[in-house]
């Protein structure tokens, strides 16, 4: 479930926005792949399908968004199957559309009517990692990825238009590190860095 806390100088009021929907086919995803923009509130819902463990069965993953004046819930359906574990890895709002980071393609939805407006698969240079970011104001997206032919090493930042177009790698230097976020802000790239073994984090720009 989802709780908003509406907070004054008054009050705190406790708001259970999930509490009228069905969510019994699956799992809202961690709070940090959610996204605020002061009139709406949007989170990812990862659907599990009914069946056996040995059997692969693809599913339609939605997001919730919520109109933050009277918490009215618009459900944002993929137009696609996918794998089950293929989740949201970024979410982000504008005044009128909704846009969705779904691992190799980004889906954008008409908020006001619920409608999937694109979606377009992103040129991808080898193995894309689970890290990225949508910058709604540029309109471009990046994503992680790894070198060619080795899934770990995460070394390059692919950088996107909202039509799936490549408009550049940012290489990363270093060998034996994580990058565990990455964020488009201000026509730059800033990304936070963990070394493997390590509790330091570097923010890289």
């Amino acid at each position: 479930s989802i709780t908003l806390y509406a907070v004054s100088n008054e009050c705190v009021k406790q708001l259970n926005v999930t509490e009228d929907l069905n969510v019994e086919d699956g799992i809202f995803q961690y709070p940090r792949f959610s996204a605020f923009s002061g009139k709406y509130f949007v989170h990812p819902f990862q659907v599990f399908p009914r069946s056996r463990p040995d059997q692969l069965v693809l599913v339609k993953h939605r997001l919730y968004c919520w109109d933050m004046q009277d918490l009215t819930p618009k459900t944002l359906v993929m137009g696609t199957e996918v794998d089950p574990h293929a989740i949201f890895i970024k979410t982000a709002l504008s005044e009128t559309h909704c846009y969705g980071l779904q691992w190799s393609q980004l889906v954008t939805w008409n908020i006001e009517t619920c409608e999937m407006a694109s979606q377009a698969c992103l040129e991808v240079p080898g193995h894309m990692m689970g890290v990225g970011d949508v910058d709604v104001g540029s309109g471009v997206c990046c994503v992680l990825l790894a070198r060619q032919g080795i899934t770990l090493q995460k070394t390059h930042l692919g950088l996107f238009s909202f039509d799936g177009k490549l408009l550049g790698k940012v290489k990363i230097c270093g060998e034996i590190f994580s990058i565990t976020s990455a964020k488009v802000y201000n026509q730059k790239v800033v990304l936070e860095r963990k070394v493997l073994g390590s509790k330091t984090i570097t923010i890289l720009v």
